[in-house]
């Protein structure tokens, strides 16, 4: 039994299956998905994202593929799925570099009105970096999952003072915000 007193974070499986409604919202006709995910894990996020998925006939999971979580390696990958899946119109990254690198690569085939990202983990002191915002304003990414470290770093102590003070409460969700681009509304 863990000896620790509680858990202040992102709730992945959400997290996924919010995703899943940012592409289901969007969708015009079939969605052909392409996964990127890194080896070190993500799994929760994959789970809730197909969950939310499972019901709805109109959406294809094509293949899911395994990344090194760096940008170079992410533009090889999606460029060879491309190739071996032409239908793909839907490329969910689990990481921050999975997410760059699929739009660095997606733009640079001239793909980003066929094509839109669903991506996860910008975590920098403003919320978003400049890249990434270039591409959410110009419609290449669709959404993209922006943790917000105040919110963990309040709710933890939160946390910590009630225990101290006996009073045990439920689990705080550490907050995080979809940045959408203004094409998906």
């Amino acid at each position: 039994m863990s000896s620790r007193i509680g858990y202040i974070g992102i709730d992945y499986n959400y997290a996924g299956r919010r995703a899943a409604e940012a592409l289901m919202q969007s969708m015009k006709g079939r969605a052909h998905v392409a996964i990127l995910t890194p080896n070190t894990g993500n799994d929760a996020r994959i789970v809730g994202f197909k969950d939310a998925l499972n019901s709805n006939s109109q959406v294809y999971i094509e293949t899911i593929e395994k990344t090194d979580s760096n940008i170079l390696g992410a533009r090889g990958i999606i460029r060879n799925v491309l190739k071996k899946y032409p239908d793909v119109n839907y490329v969910f990254c689990t990481d921050y570099n999975d997410t760059i690198g699929v739009a660095r690569e997606i733009v640079d085939l001239n793909k980003s009105e066929k094509i839109k990202i669903i991506g996860f983990e910008c975590m920098l002191k403003d919320g978003i970096d400049s890249e990434m915002q270039t591409y959410i304003d110009t419609g290449t990414v669709l959404a993209n999952m922006v943790q917000n470290p105040y919110n963990i770093g309040r709710n933890a102590m939160i946390k910590m003072i009630n225990h101290k003070k006996g009073n045990e409460n439920e689990l705080l969700e550490a907050g995080y915000d979809f940045v959408f681009t203004k094409y998906s509304e």
